[in-house]
């Protein structure tokens, strides 16, 4: 197997594959995974306006928040400590 190459085929050709169909119809927003890491805040603020949800930065930078990692593991560990 090549490089890009699984067991199903390119990955390279699957991901295009997807670009060329979110090409040809509305309500599709495409969001890479490096770009949400890279740059959460505008990223998450492109989601919500194109859901029609707020786009306030105060609110855009508490989902940062509250979506990273360190965050999440803190609130699970609240939310064992509490019994839930």
């Amino acid at each position: 197997q090549g490089y890009g190459n699984g067991s199903f085929g390119s990955w390279f050709e699957f991901q295009r594959g997807w670009q060329e169909a979110a090409a040809k119809v509305s309500g599709i927003l495409w969001v890479q995974y490096e770009e949400l890491v890279r740059e959460p805040a505008p990223q998450i603020a492109r989601v919500a306006a194109f859901l029609g949800c707020a786009t306030d930065p105060s609110l855009i930078e508490r989902v940062v928040e509250g979506s990273k990692f360190d965050t999440m593991k803190m609130m699970a560990v609240k939310a064992e400590e509490a019994g839930g």
